[in-house]
């Protein structure tokens, strides 16, 4: 726990089997009422570290209200052990769906239709029971207090704006102090990473929505942000600027290499053609030969496909939306072509 100013506090929170390490979870106290901004997966390491730094900084989770800014379960694993009577969590309207249907097996079903979309061999394909969403996720339906655009949340010396930021989740959510002008951005801006971008469904440009979100911060008179992972952007509009410059020169990546192709592609053969900062073997730099040492940690390996293909879908779908590749599909699976 690390007290940035009066009465705001940043709380580190264990994220184990995961390559991210940790969340940065942010505590805003008040006279009576508080507000903690995330949380973290469902398990005892967590729900131990949290509730420690809470009591160093003295406060109580049932007079803590918690403001989740996207549904994915390391910023709201945590909702179902930390839901008291007394408390309220807030969350997007389109994400409190999402986070719902958690607890059905809707998600399972929906997980593995997006895969078979991908193209990704039966071998490497996550079981959906086997997704940390399912792994890791609440084990209990609770109430959540869906809010939008424009709400405001006062707490203490924080009159806070609820701004929507929709990419990463289709109901991602950040708040804004426009006295102070603060943003708390969940995974909206990360300094060393750029953020998942994902197709969750194939009616939505879910990329140009993730990069109008970037352009109406950027017009933000933003000074400090506060994020979810890793170090905090100090040139916040350069990092704005280099993630939209990212998915650009992605997005041309794609293009050349169904250009190249004497096949049309599905998102899992270009995903394979594409530089990541990931250490799977099946998604090295391809001069390097692929050899069985990919299946040694298989799980991991899934994940990462999964969110590489997901990715890889999302650049597919807004390059479709905009007239620059056509689409098929086949047996479930969608195959691409210039």
């Amino acid at each position: 726990m690390k007290q940035l100013e009066k009465n705001l506090f940043m709380i580190a929170l264990p994220l184990p089997q995961s390559p991210m390490r940790e969340i940065i979870c942010y505590l805003i106290r008040g006279q009576h009422r508080h507000l903690l901004v995330d949380t973290a997966f469902n398990l005892d390491e967590c729900e131990q570290s949290l509730m420690r730094q809470l009591d160093e900084i003295g406060v109580k989770i049932e007079d803590t209200d918690i403001f989740i800014t996207h549904r994915h379960i390391d910023h709201c694993g945590l909702i179902g052990r930390l839901k008291r009577e007394q408390n309220t969590i807030y969350a997007s309207a389109t994400d409190k769906e999402a986070i719902d249907a958690g607890q059905t097996n809707a998600h399972h079903v929906r997980i593995a239709a997006f895969l078979a979309y991908t193209g990704i061999p039966e071998q490497y394909r996550l079981a959906p029971e086997s997704h940390v969403a399912t792994t890791l996720n609440s084990d209990r339906l609770v109430d959540i207090t869906p809010l939008s655009g424009g709400a405001k949340l006062s707490v203490g010396d924080f009159n806070f704006e609820v701004i929507e930021v929709p990419g990463h989740s289709p109901g991602h959510l950040a708040l804004w102090e426009p006295e102070k002008k603060y943003l708390f951005s969940g995974d909206h801006i990360l300094e060393d990473i750029s953020p998942n971008i994902t197709a969750w469904d194939l009616t939505v440009n879910y990329l140009e929505l993730y990069t109008e979100s970037l352009k109406k911060v950027r017009e933000m008179p933003v000074c400090k942000l506060f994020p979810a992972h890793r170090a905090t952007p100090t040139d916040i509009n350069g990092r704005i600027d280099q993630l939209i410059q990212h998915h650009h020169d992605r997005s041309e990546a794609i293009i050349q290499n169904l250009k190249a192709a004497d096949r049309p592609m599905t998102a899992y053969d270009i995903a394979l053609l594409l530089e990541w900062n990931v250490r799977t073997p099946l998604l090295q730099n391809q001069r390097q030969p692929r050899s069985s040492t990919c299946t040694e940690s298989l799980p991991h390996l899934q994940l990462q496909l999964w969110f590489a293909c997901m990715e890889t879908l999302a650049h597919l779908q807004n390059l479709r939306f905009k007239s620059k590749v056509q689409c098929e599909e086949q047996g479930a699976v969608l195959y691409f072509s210039v």
